[in-house]
């Protein structure tokens, strides 16, 4: 039996990487990101745990290689994905 992990994360999607990483900083600042996202229009979502599989398939590979980078509570490294640059926390983190 091999060791697995999943992690569940809060993003939301904006269309550029100077927007995401401005929004990074005021949530590394201290904001909290619920309220960034509302502030800048845009809405935060929960997702279920997910593999770092799971995570490429339904965001990009990129922002699932940053998540499983980022402790738990931790804000994410803004990465790519199809429909824009993610900034997220991850919420929770499930070894097995």
């Amino acid at each position: 039996y091999a060791a697995s992990e999943k992690r569940a994360v809060t993003s939301f999607v904006v269309p550029t990487e100077d927007a995401a990483k401005a929004l990074v900083a005021r949530i590394r600042g201290g904001a909290a990101l619920e309220a960034v996202a509302r502030e800048a229009g845009f809405t935060a979502s929960a997702s279920e745990a997910r593999d770092r599989e799971g995570m490429a398939g339904a965001t990009s590979f990129a922002f699932a290689q940053n998540v499983f980078k980022a402790a738990q509570g931790g804000i994410v490294d803004p990465a790519q994905g199809t429909l824009g640059w993610y900034v997220a926390r991850v919420d929770k983190v499930e070894r097995t």
